[in-house]
């Protein structure tokens, strides 16, 4: 828990820093607003300033004790998990075929030729092209495009947020023009920096191979934003094609994101903070932070050691409030009483006061694009949450597994999973928990894939 409470301090620095270089952004966006539209930077800095114009600034006590109060509240009291039970969960072959291209997602995540062929259990021979270092310039994630013949495809694997210019591409999230609809801005980007690399090679293999029947594309977080987004371009050329997203982020508008169900397969997990995560979905959150019902939350955590700490915190923080607020007030009043003029107004003691937050004007402004995750949705939940493990780090592993909650052979013995079909539009609105990060990486993917290959060997 006070891990999230370290979360919201790193927030608040990142902010505050942030606020140094927003000039500099505004300038460089007014630079490139002639012909340049979309360099990099450009798609960058509109993402940042999209965030600064549409959430304002939030007090420290708003986002570390906020978020940590709404993931303890959201760890007593369980969340509802959309959709409906699927029945895809007792189907062996396709649990087994989704558990392969995880396998095929995650093994893109190395840097050669010879781990990815350890991880995909391919030889390094069927691998057509692959580059292991994503492209500063153009922004192009990492991939490789290798054949499969044990299902007949030519499989594009997209690594997902491993590097730091990976990260940078996330920064760019401002909602843009999309094929018929809007998507972020940086996966957009990313999306037609890929495809000009890797379209010559997918046409020529399906040319000269006639036993490949399809091309699959794979991706993990970011790598299945922008598989999936290239499924948009590419599924007029290729009619025999699939997508498979693990942990997909919110990235495309609603009506693009429920018309790629008809290719595209989406897991995601319950607690996963990414698939809900968009510039319209922390305008939201700021706004449940501000309206936060502590008085709910005492009736629901009123038993918990954390929750006790927390609320020994925000006393403390409001104590600290009111006394800088009477500080403030006190010299406000003396420097007007010296320069002659009449009592100051009284400053706003709080950044969150009658349902509004620091910066917010009373005339609403028009929010930016909700974006959703892709596919046909499949959500993935177990009980206890987490496996029933603490996420941790680890050390001495995968990069792809050094942080998440990994159950033993015999605590997995006592953890049940569900699997629900959702709808896009069931993703709208941000969720906080302990298990906002452990849900997103793919070993957990894997935990609960396995459940249902092994449940639905028994029927």
């Amino acid at each position: 828990m006070w891990k999230l409470i370290l979360v919201g301090c790193g927030i608040c620095g990142a902010y505050f820093a942030g606020r140094v270089g927003v000039w500099k952004l505004k300038e460089q966006v007014a630079k490139n607003a002639a012909g340049a539209e979309s360099s990099p930077m450009t798609v960058i800095a509109k993402g940042v300033l999209c965030v600064q114009d549409h959430i304002g600034p939030w007090s420290a006590a708003d986002v570390v004790l906020g978020l940590a109060a709404m993931a303890k509240i959201t760890e007593n009291d369980p969340m509802e998990i959309p959709g409906h039970p699927s029945d895809l969960a007792s189907d062996p072959e396709f649990m087994v075929r989704a558990q392969h291209w995880r396998a095929m997602a995650e093994a893109v995540y190395v840097a050669d030729p010879a781990s990815f062929s350890l991880f995909s259990h391919l030889p390094e021979s069927s691998i057509v092209t692959a580059v292991w270092n994503p492209e500063q310039e153009s922004m192009r994630p990492a991939f490789a495009l290798s054949v499969d013949h044990s299902y007949g495809a030519l499989v594009l694997s997209v690594r997902g947020t491993s590097h730091v210019i990976d990260i940078l591409v996330s920064a760019g999230a401002m909602p843009a023009p999309f094929e018929s609809g809007h998507a972020h801005g940086g996966f957009a980007r990313a999306t037609d920096a890929l495809l000009e690399e890797v379209r010559p090679h997918i046409r020529q293999v399906l040319q000269e191979d006639s036993c490949l029947e399809k091309l699959v594309i794979v991706g993990h977080s970011m790598g299945a934003a922008v598989g999936i987004m290239c499924g948009l371009k590419l599924r007029d050329e290729h009619r025999n094609l699939e997508c498979w997203g693990f942990s997909v982020p919110a990235s495309v508008s609603l009506e693009l994101a429920k018309e790629c169900a008809s290719f595209a397969t989406s897991f995601v997990c319950l607690h996963d903070v990414v698939p809900r995560f968009s510039v319209a979905s922390i305008e939201d959150l700021r706004k449940r932070v501000c309206n936060f019902d502590w008085k709910r939350a005492d009736e629901i955590a009123k038993h918990d050691e954390d929750w006790e700490k927390i609320s020994r915190a925000v006393d403390a923080m409001q104590m600290f409030q009111r006394a800088q607020d009477n500080v403030d007030d006190f010299g406000s009043r003396v420097c007007s009483e010296l320069s002659g003029g009449g009592p100051s107004e009284q400053k706003q003691g709080s950044s969150c006061e009658e349902g509004k937050c620091e910066g917010e004007s009373s005339i609403e402004k028009k929010g930016p694009v909700v974006l959703y995750p892709p596919g046909r949705l499949l959500v993935l939940s177990s009980s206890p949450p987490g496996c029933g493990v603490t996420p941790g780090q680890r050390s001495g592993v995968a990069e792809q597994r050094n942080y998440g909650a990994f159950p033993t052979f015999e605590q997995a013995k006592n953890v049940e999973w569900t699997m629900h079909e959702a709808s896009p539009d069931e993703f709208s609105q941000m969720i906080l928990s302990p298990w906002a990060v452990s849900d997103h990486v793919l070993g957990n993917v894997c935990e609960g894939i396995n459940f249902f290959v092994k449940k639905s060997r028994k029927k």
